[in-house]
């Protein structure tokens, strides 16, 4: 993201270009040298009488030197050390940096985003908007519009208030709340009276806060970010912006589900002056511009030529197998097969070729579309085979992530990775080290109440019920198949043997959505095909 433009009256030719200045912003949490990360003014020292202290501090260094690190560990221990938050740091360093970059949430979610807007000069019309992996910004917008409610917690903070001897108006609206959620059971779609009745509820709170809020500090971190959702929920609701489903997965629990965010998220791409959304996966494009709430205003696709990566996959498509969820199990055995066979190539191919001291690694990667189809697979493989699997661990680090990846290459077999994740969608660590790879299935996203309601919702804007499944189901799953597949080359010359595992891949609604690189391939219709053609 970048604010900022050259000085008008400056002559462009009689000066050196200026270096730009650049800030990477991380979360205040992260931030935080506090041992409990509770954000009150009032009660932190590091931000006691901030105004007054700051000129004494030393910390404008951060952005009037362009060759101090910048780094979260540096600022953590110069704000220790000036007894001054760091996150302070970054909010006053803002201002005096060309480029800011970011988390989507400081442009898009409603609780961060003022970090960005509230800048001094800080003017989005003169301001361009980079968005990298952009086809995620949807789902990532409407993640940050949608919230949860849960009785347990609601509980909670009614004994607290209670404790803390609250206004009995407070306490009242708020034991009523927690009686709501306590009595709701599992439902798609919330009752319209129940609905009606928790905006009721929750306004009677939000009303109370504002004449008699609680004491924060005595709270606690965890019950007064409860107590604060509140509001964010009234404006939730009542924000005509957003499509919404109220519904309850679990006893005693209310989702506020954002099912679309296309309309908020055009408002906010049309405040910038510029926008670029870079990704190699926002086809089809009429999809993209409609989910980023800009069909009237739609982009210029520009696609970057790599002709390097028009011969680097060499794909099957297997049909004898069928993936739908009420009839993988009758194809788990021949699934557990075919990638034993899969891994025996590449161990043919790596033999053959004395590779055993390149970055190259004899182990095949295997995209499952959930963890539980993985599981079962594997477990099927430790029954049958000597096969090492690797599956693929829940972590959010990044480096832990490919520190995995790495360790998996060098001690699996099989690495078995999920669609969808991060290890499927941003882990470059295959590029070059994985020769021969399965997509077992399109990876359609769960069928549930949301995907319902989704399908409710489209179908309502006038799309056939078929043009609805492919907004809905077919596109989302086909773009993680195309993101997958295109970590497995990153650089001319390397190459990658691939098998789509599923008959649905030939369907014409399956095949076209794919990337052009991987539309054309070998039928895979018997076990004899599969074995000529891993033998090619």
């Amino acid at each position: 993201m970048t604010s900022g433009v050259p000085d008008a009256d400056s002559s462009p030719s009689a000066r050196p270009a200026p270096a730009v200045a650049t800030w990477h912003v991380r979360n205040k949490s992260e931030h935080c040298v506090n041992t409990t990360f509770h954000c009150v003014r009032e009660n932190c020292a590091y931000l006691d009488n901030l105004a007054a202290r700051w000129s004494t501090s030393g910390l404008a260094r951060f952005y009037l030197d362009e060759k101090q690190p910048r780094d979260l560990d540096t600022l953590r221990a110069a704000g220790r050390e000036a007894r001054l938050c760091p996150y302070e740091i970054t909010r006053a360093a803002l201002a005096f940096n060309d480029v800011w970059i970011g988390d989507y949430n400081y442009v898009f979610a409603p609780a961060n985003r003022t970090l960005f807007f509230n800048q001094p000069g800080f003017d989005p019309a003169r301001t361009l908007l980079l968005l990298d992996e952009a086809h995620n910004l949807p789902a990532r917008v409407a993640d940050a519009h949608s919230h949860l409610a849960r009785a347990d917690d609601a509980r909670a903070v009614l004994a607290e208030l209670d404790h803390l001897r609250s206004p009995a108006a407070l306490v009242n609206a708020w034991e009523s709340w927690t009686f709501l959620l306590s009595a709701l059971q599992p439902v798609e779609v919330l009752d319209p009276a129940l609905e009606a009745d928790a905006i009721d509820t929750l306004g009677k709170i939000v009303d109370q806060l504002a004449v008699t809020p609680p004491d924060p500090s005595a709270l606690g971190p965890h019950l007064s970010e409860i107590v604060w959702s509140v509001p964010q929920l009234a404006e939730w609701l009542a924000n005509p912006a957003l499509k919404k489903l109220l519904w309850t997965p679990r006893p005693a629990e209310l989702h506020f589900t954002c099912i679309d965010a296309a309309d908020t998220i055009g408002e906010t791409l049309r405040s910038f002056g510029g926008a670029v959304f870079a990704s190699a996966t926002v086809t089809p494009t009429d999809a993209f511009t409609t989910a980023i709430g800009l069909s009237s205003h739609a982009p210029t696709h520009l696609r970057a030529t790599t002709p390097w990566r028009d011969a680097a996959y060499d794909l099957a498509v297997d049909a004898r197998v069928d993936t739908t969820l009420q009839h993988r199990a009758r194809h788990y055995a021949t699934t557990a097969a075919t990638i034993a066979a899969l891994h025996a190539s590449s161990s043919a191919r790596h033999s053959s070729l004395d590779l055993g001291h390149s970055s190259f690694s004899p182990a095949v990667a295997i995209f499952f579309p959930s963890y539980a189809y993985a599981e079962s697979i594997s477990r099927i493989l430790g029954d049958t085979t000597p096969l090492r699997v690797a599956l693929q661990p829940k972590l959010r680090d990044l480096a832990a992530q490919s520190a995995w990846v790495d360790e998996s290459l060098a001690f699996a077999d099989a690495l078995f990775l999920v669609l969808g994740s991060s290890f499927a969608e941003s882990i470059d660590a295959l590029g070059g080290r994985i020769s021969h790879a399965m997509v077992v299935g399109p990876a359609l996203p769960e069928v549930n109440a949301v995907q319902r309601a989704r399908l409710d919702e489209a179908t309502r804007a006038g799309l056939t019920r078929e043009q609805a499944f492919r907004r809905v189901y077919q596109i989302p799953g086909i773009t993680r198949v195309n993101q997958a597949l295109g970590r497995l080359v990153r650089a001319p010359g390397q190459r990658a043997r691939v098998i789509l595992h599923c008959k649905r891949f030939l369907e014409p609604s399956y095949a076209s959505l794919l990337a052009p690189e991987y539309q054309l391939g070998a039928n895979v219709l018997d076990d004899s095909d599969l074995a000529h053609w891993l033998a090619g």
